[in-house]
């Protein structure tokens, strides 16, 4: 006997809405199919919480409750999504969408039709109305008050915390942040939330007290703190702070031996062996303690790879064409990857530097494309 759905209303509150997604998840089958069978719901989810993503976090469902269907987009289902969610009433602006969550349907939109202005041309959706911004009218007095006020709700009056809108007319209608904290009352350096200047005795008592609560620290621990520039500044060296503080053992020095020669050619051939990169910037990244021998063993990295019996020729590849550019980004569409910028841009710059190169920008590149699929598809 199949379990009895809960009753749902019609219109929902946003704790209503939080309370059906909960019971919906309770219930056999995906949690996203099962709200997008629930179009009040789904329409409540997307008003309050912008996207179904953000509405499963505010009730704290795990990731795979969700498990959200991979849409194959063409123009037909780009211009049936922002129907919808223009009437779920989101905002159709770039920002907003993504914010929402949406950003394989921007990129799907960047990829088939150019930019959102023409896809909600095409969808008859129109264009949002620019918000107007509310004008603040500042003055002397009118900044008093307002750090006056910040003052008083316990918030922080150093100028990197305080609202920046009241930092620049600060500056504006008093010459500076300090003035209109002076004006207000106050002494700067009292707010400034900086530290004053480190003394010699109150860096021996720091040294000392670091040495006994961590005797297990490195140098490398040690010159994570910021400490470390005070002593440069103050002694000349953090080694000179250290005498000076009675530390002689202490921090922990950490020293590797440097790899002979002979480890560094068993090395190489086992990297090679293994079918490991053998470019000096791969290894570089790789393995760095093997990089540094190589270079103070031999003149070169080169001289090294040769002194190993590995081959040492580089293959450079050539320059793509235009034509070049053109194939793999159709062969990148047709395996289902991702042409957005930003995506391609990580997973594969060459390509993006030779489509910005040949085309004089990226979207250029994707309308050559777009029309290479037409004729060959026609």
């Amino acid at each position: 006997m199949s379990a009895v759905e809960p009753a749902l209303p019609t219109r929902f509150t946003r704790k209503a809405a939080l309370d059906a997604l909960r019971a919906l998840a309770t219930q056999d089958g995906k949690l996203y199919v099962l709200v997008r069978r629930n179009r009040p719901l789904e329409r409540a989810l997307l008003q309050h919480f912008g996207s179904l993503q953000e509405a499963k976090r505010v009730a704290d469902l795990p990731d795979a409750w969700l498990m959200k269907r991979k849409v194959r987009w063409s123009v037909a289902t780009i211009v049936h999504e922002l129907r919808r969610l223009q009437a779920a009433r989101v905002r159709m602006t770039e920002r907003a969408l993504l914010a929402a969550g949406h950003d394989s349907l921007v990129g799907a939109i960047e990829r088939f039709l150019g930019g959102l202005p023409e896809a909600r041309r095409v969808a008859g959706v129109p264009e949002p109305p620019s918000r107007e911004r509310k004008l603040t009218r500042w003055d002397v007095q009118r900044v008093v008050d307002e750090i006056l006020e910040l003052h008083a709700s316990g918030a922080p009056l150093n100028s990197s915390k305080a609202p920046q809108a009241l930092v620049v007319a600060a500056i504006r209608h008093c010459g500076s942040w300090q003035a209109a904290i002076e004006a207000a009352g106050f002494e700067y350096e009292t707010v400034r939330g900086v530290r004053p200047p480190w003394t010699k005795a109150e860096l021996r008592d720091e040294l000392r007290r670091l040495a006994r609560q961590h005797p297990e620290w490195t140098w490398a621990q040690l010159g994570n703190m910021s400490i470390g520039n005070s002593l440069a500044r103050v002694f000349g060296s953090v080694e000179a702070g250290l005498r000076s503080a009675g530390l002689r053992d202490w921090p922990r020095r950490l020293v590797e031996r440097r790899l002979s020669e002979r480890e560094v050619i068993r090395r190489l051939r086992q990297l090679h062996a293994e079918g490991a990169a053998m470019n000096c910037d791969a290894v570089a990244r790789s393995d760095r303690r093997l990089y540094y021998a190589a270079t103070q063993s031999f003149a070169s990295w080169d001289d090294a790879v040769r002194a190993a019996g590995l081959p040492t020729a580089r293959k450079l590849r050539a320059r793509r064409s235009r034509e070049d550019v053109v194939d793999e980004l159709l062969a990148r569409f047709e395996r289902g990857g991702d042409l957005t910028s930003g995506k391609l841009w990580a997973e594969d710059r060459s390509l993006h530097l030779a489509a910005t190169r040949r085309f004089g920008n990226y979207q250029a590149a994707l309308r050559a494309m777009q029309r290479a699929r037409r004729s060959r598809t026609s």
